[in-house]
């Protein structure tokens, strides 16, 4: 198996579409933000990452033959106090809450306020299970910092996502409303040739 080259990633590329895709926090956006970003994550990756979020209960694996989770927050390093920000690894509303299985190797956490990357390993996960989520953190100690203070790529930077998508939408549901109006006429056409 081979080791993964965190330095060949293109984190500049990937903090771009992060910054770009920086608009879509609304509720209805952000499962849809984080699948775009985790799909640049995989993309940038020179095929070390697959991303597989849409099929797995985690979010890339690795060619070293590791499960990786990856976690997006604004601030998630706290020097104060020794620990990262808590983290939702998994919401369990409506369910009951029970212990679940391990589902991953290795965290990839990326703090968007100072464009960091760090990677922790399971076995240091600190575990706080409440009635709506399941919350992860770790000492700050066992998290590798892979890169600090990249400077987001200008060009995706500027790209608004949000605005892109919102397009999208509107073209879509343009397309709907015409395909309905012309089934309404082929339906009053075949009528009134009867």
């Amino acid at each position: 198996m081979q080791k993964i080259d965190w330095k060949m990633i293109n984190w500049e590329r990937i903090f771009g579409v992060i910054k770009g895709a920086d608009t879509m926090k609304r509720n209805q956006m952000l499962f849809l933000r984080t699948e775009i970003i985790e799909k640049a994550i995989a993309s940038e990756s020179k095929g070390q990452l697959e991303y597989v979020g849409d099929v797995e209960e985690y979010d890339f694996n690795g060619i070293d033959g590791l499960r990786y989770e990856c976690k997006l927050k604004a601030k998630i390093f706290q020097a104060r106090t020794g620990l990262t920000e808590q983290i939702t690894a998994r919401n369990h509303r409506a369910t009951t809450k029970k212990v679940i299985a391990k589902r991953w190797d290795k965290m990839i956490l990326i703090e968007e306020n100072t464009s960091t990357i760090g990677l922790v390993d399971y076995d240091h996960a600190i575990w706080k299970n409440n009635d709506a989520d399941l919350k992860v953190r770790f000492n700050d100690y066992n998290v590798k910092r892979i890169v600090t203070q990249v400077k987001p790529c200008s060009e995706l930077s500027k790209v608004d996502f949000n605005s892109a998508i919102n397009e999208t939408v509107e073209k879509l549901s343009q397309i709907q409303s015409r395909t309905k109006v012309i089934t309404r006429k082929r339906n009053g056409e075949n009528q009134h040739h009867r």
